[in-house]
């Protein structure tokens, strides 16, 4: 285990040779709202990917060295308020309450929300915590980078609300579940069916409510945006051009297609069918491009049918 000393002394070096990078491609990072979206592509430059990720790695453990073993649990049961505090400022719509270019009191949120200064003014403070919200002036709030970035992008909103209002209620009820269903196999049998009070699977659910299955789309569009899981790495990481022949992928479950059609538009010899529901695949033939018709298909399909 590396010494306070040592892991500073490393922080120090490494972080050097990913700021003397970031002014090399004139690029910056800040907490402001101007911010990119994005932390600067590393992609086809290893090093300085390995070397962001082992500051990320080192940060982590010095603050942890700081903290000693009690106050490392602490985040453990302080992220159920966090993500609570989270939910609070989506479900009652919180951000839109504050202009991008500028700046909203308390009361000036409170009135627009309909609840009281305070109640608003604990929840909105502590998720200035994580870099949500800021007051730069005592009872001013202000956008940050993150919270702007969910009013500027609406798949980033789908994915922030449809992780506070399913994904967090549902994570309480993971030692109900099995408590209830036991060693059940069975789709419906899931924390996330207690949550939603239903005896049918999610999809089912979510086709049954217009408005939460655009939710869930979103929110699948809205991951593709996050690095670790963008559709690049399916793109780039597969030799789909050894792969010879004029070749036919089934995407089971596949949404809108978005990951089917980047893999289109790549490779022209390979053609696709994208199943899922009635909806996602009519909002993925409505928005696919002309030159892919021929290649992409879209067929109505519930995955866990035969």
């Amino acid at each position: 285990m590396s010494s306070i000393k040592e892991l500073s002394e490393k922080i120090a070096r490494k972080s050097a040779i990913v700021e003397k990078w970031l002014a090399g491609k004139n690029a910056k990072v800040s907490f402001d709202q101007e911010a990119k979206d994005e932390y600067p592509d590393t992609d086809g430059e290893s090093e300085i990917g390995m070397v962001r990720m082992v500051v990320i790695d080192d940060t982590s453990a010095f603050c942890d060295l700081f903290l000693g073993p009690r106050e490392v649990l602490a985040p453990v049961w302080g992220a159920a308020i966090d993500n609570a505090a989270q939910q609070f400022i989506y479900h009652f719509n919180i951000l839109h309450a504050i202009p991008l270019d500028g700046e909203a009191t308390y009361a000036e949120i409170s009135a627009k929300v309909g609840l009281s200064e305070r109640k608003v003014k604990p929840v909105v403070r502590k998720a200035m915590l994580n870099q949500m919200l800021r007051e730069d002036v005592p009872d001013h709030v202000f956008q940050t980078a993150s919270s702007a970035l969910l009013l500027r992008d609406h798949n980033m909103m789908n994915y922030y609300g449809f992780f506070v209002e399913q994904i967090l209620p549902a994570s309480a009820k993971l030692t109900e579940a099995p408590k209830k269903y036991k060693d059940s196999t069975t789709a419906q049998d899931t924390a996330l069916s207690l949550t939603l009070n239903t005896k049918d699977v999610l999809f089912k659910y979510l086709e049954q409510s217009p408005e939460l299955m655009a939710r869930f789309v979103g929110a699948m569009e809205g991951v593709d945006k996050d690095p670790s899981q963008s559709q690049k790495h399916v793109i780039t990481r597969y030799s789909w051009t050894e792969l010879g022949k004029p070749l036919l992928s089934i995407s089971v479950g596949g949404s809108s297609g978005f990951l089917s059609v980047e893999l289109a538009r790549n490779y022209p010899k390979l053609n696709f069918v994208v199943e899922d529901y009635k909806k996602n695949i009519e909002q993925g033939a409505t928005q696919l491009l002309s030159e892919l018709t021929e290649r992409v298909k879209f067929v109505l399909h519930n995955f866990f049918d035969p």
